[in-house]
């Protein structure tokens, strides 16, 4: 939605209105006429939209709130909690423009939530409301062993939170327990369990696994450790 505010007209005058669309093209077809009178004083009233805005974590977030009104109307930005509603301040991370806009930087998961701005005047006022949604990296996955051969051991895990984004694929790494050489597995978003083949028996050997989303990699599971079956070399 577009807005316009026409200044310097004269009290107990009428004026017509129009608009029109411009282009390289040319201009198109006009609008329908009207026909206002200023007044003296005006509720206020906010012009943007309430919704959702959905974004990747640590980016700027603009959460705008023009308004209109005689007096002018001054603007008040909540955020709702489990019970209350809790003014927003302006610090280093958030900041209300002249202009209504609530500036918020490098949000983070604990930015998400509904947020309300009301704008006031000596004659009424009007609220919006905004649902931000940050995504964040999914949560650690939960790791588990199902079975072990001479040369193979299967995993099976249970996914975290996918931090509002879904998840895109996993990354499986595994090595010899006594290296720190690790090698990488991806794996498809649909898959619960994956079996590491053409390992050496009697063997012991370390795994982990994280997710991704299309905001990055998420936290690791925990390692877990897990030997193939057979005599190998002995654990150092």
């Amino acid at each position: 939605m577009l807005f316009y505010r026409i200044t310097h007209l004269s009290r107990g005058k009428q004026y017509h209105i129009w608009a029109a669309a411009v282009t390289t093209a040319g201009r198109g077809n006009i609008s329908a006429k009207v026909t206002v009178e200023p007044a003296g004083k005006v509720p206020a009233k906010i012009l943007s939209f309430g919704g959702t805005i959905t974004t990747p974590w640590m980016k700027e977030v603009r959460l705008p709130c023009s308004s209109v009104g005689e007096p002018a109307p001054t603007i008040k930005w909540t955020k709702d909690s489990e019970d209350s509603a809790i003014p927003v301040t302006a610090d280093s991370q958030r900041q209300i423009l002249s202009n209504g806009t609530l500036v918020l930087r490098s949000v983070k998961a604990e930015d998400s939530g509904y947020y309300t701005c009301t704008a006031t005047n000596t004659l009424g006022f009007d609220t919006i409301i905004v649902n931000l949604m940050v995504q964040v990296p999914p949560d650690q996955p939960r790791l588990t062993v199902s079975t072990t051969s001479t040369s193979s051991i299967t995993l099976a895990w249970i996914p975290g939170d996918n931090g509002g984004s879904s998840i895109r694929g996993f990354v499986l790494q595994y090595s010899v327990d006594n290296t720190e050489e690790w090698r990488d597995v991806f794996i498809s978003s649909s898959e619960r369990s994956f079996r590491l083949d053409n390992l050496r028996c009697g063997t012991w050997y370390k795994v982990k696994l994280a997710a991704k989303n299309s905001v990055g990699s998420g936290r690791i599971s925990e390692i877990i450790e897990a030997k193939t079956h057979g005599r190998g070399e002995s654990r150092v």
